[in-house]
């Protein structure tokens, strides 16, 4: 069983302090000694800065590719935990960096994978042992023994069933109960205070400032990112509707191609109903061989229609889903617009050296684009950054 000193711990602080959601993740872990899925669940409402309060009552779950807020593990682990006065200022000015953040806003919206991918990265800058993300708890239950805390102290603090788990996770370690509950974590008696509040509230004049202006920029950036798209998008659908050779030759070709298709295709489905229709025509009596005869005949080119309907439907929500994780963004609007503006304006150099149709070639182009976006976000996704 590792864990780590507050000495290794603090180490391992220092390098992740670049990635500030990395940092107050775990910050939150080593001072707090809650679950990892304890901290996937944590909301704004759920700490009281004014009282140094967390609240535990709820733990996160990926099931089947699907997220899911449940109770705690146990009884015991509905709990309130104690904060330190600094993990507390640390806190407000990670609210501050979220965009939007309300009572229910979710703190920590990354994966379980992404908390293991940056373990291995901070023990390996920092230089210390790797240990895993459950051992954050017992490095917090060591740094408690050392501050002299009781197991039934602890015990309540990390939503033990038994004090017999709290002692395992003590490594075996006796410990008096103290006659007073300590505190957890040392006040800086030299610390000012009042400037410190300050300088608290003049960071925070200049940072809504600061946000008021970017909010007025972005606003104004987006509107002319959206006439801009706008009007290049209008002017590359009336140049592809003016193109000879992209319009008339390719598109009526691809066209032409695929109304050949459906036409014989129904001509093979209307010979199949017809070839299956005429085992009624085997019953002795006219009238009913009549009646089983279309009968056959328009069930078998309603289900062909039925099972065709669902296919399309199928495919077109597969289709917009996939565009919609993976695509549904600016660059894959510039991708689409640049790859057409490109075949309607330089569609004669394109065909002399590719003897390839115009249209086909741009469905080619989007379809190699998804994939390799579909295969980055995977890629991204098994590392944890989503």
């Amino acid at each position: 069983m590792l864990f780590w000193t507050k000495e290794e711990y603090l180490k391992f602080s220092e390098v992740m302090k670049d990635k500030p959601v990395s940092y107050y993740a775990f910050e939150v872990l080593y001072w707090t000694g809650i679950r990892e899925g304890e901290l996937l669940a944590l909301e704004r409402g759920d700490f009281n800065i004014s009282d140094r309060k967390l609240t535990i009552n709820k733990s996160y779950q990926h099931l089947q590719g699907e997220d899911y807020i449940t109770s705690p593990k146990t009884e015991e682990s509905n709990r309130v935990i104690e904060l330190p006065e600094f993990l507390c200022q640390e806190m407000e000015d990670y609210f501050g960096m979220l965009y939007k953040c309300d009572e229910h806003t979710r703190l920590f919206t990354f994966s379980k994978n992404y908390l293991h991918h940056e373990m291995d990265r901070g023990a390996k800058a920092a230089g210390v042992k790797r240990i895993r993300i459950h051992d954050l708890r017992h490095s917090h239950v060591a740094h408690c023994i050392e501050l002299g805390f009781s197991p039934v102290a602890i015990a309540e603090r990390l939503g033990h069933e038994g004090i017999n788990i709290t002692f395992n996770y003590a490594h075996q370690k006796k410990v008096e109960i103290p006659a007073e509950k300590l505190v957890l974590y040392e006040r800086c008696q030299n610390c000012n205070r009042k400037a410190y509040q300050q300088a608290k509230e003049w960071y925070e004049y200049q940072r809504n400032g600061l946000e008021k202006q970017y909010m007025a920029k972005g606003v104004g950036f987006d509107t002319m990112l959206i006439v801009l798209w706008w009007y290049a998008i209008v002017t590359t659908i009336f140049a592809a509707m003016r193109s000879d050779i992209f319009l008339l030759d390719d598109f009526t070709a691809i066209f032409d191609a695929l109304w050949n298709g459906i036409r014989q295709s129904c001509k093979w489905i209307v010979g199949v109903a017809k070839a299956l229709a005429q085992v009624g025509d085997r019953i002795p009596n006219e009238t009913i061989a009549i009646m089983v005869h279309w009968l056959l005949f328009i069930i078998v080119i309603v289900g062909v229609i039925a099972v065709v309907g669902i296919l399309i439907v199928i495919i077109e929500k597969k289709v917009t889903k996939l565009y919609r994780e993976n695509c549904w963004e600016v660059i894959s609007v510039g991708v689409t617009v640049t790859s057409l503006a490109l075949a309607v304006y330089f569609g004669d150099w394109i065909k002399a050296l590719v003897r390839l149709n115009l249209v086909a070639l741009l469905l080619l182009v989007q379809a190699v684009y998804v994939g390799i976006r579909v295969y980055v976000r995977g890629c991204k996704r098994a590392r944890g950054y989503y």
